[in-house]
């Protein structure tokens, strides 16, 4: 079930008419640069996605 959220164009049988099945498909192309996407179960039901990006401490505080 996973592999089905991310792929382009799928959509869930309870979709709204006008979504095009891309959302999770663009996530997962942007993240995958970046981190990670998780996917689990909801339990009260759907889906739980989790998204992991690499945290860098700043080297410098910020000027204002």
């Amino acid at each position: 079930m996973a592999d089905q959220l991310f792929k382009k164009f799928a959509r869930g049988a309870e979709a709204r008419s006008g979504d095009f099945g891309l959302g999770l498909s663009i996530v997962r192309g942007f993240i995958a640069a970046q981190g990670e996407v998780k996917v689990g179960e909801n339990a009260g039901g759907g889906a739980m996605i989790t998204i992991y990006l690499p945290h860098r401490q700043s080297e410098e505080a910020p000027r204002e």
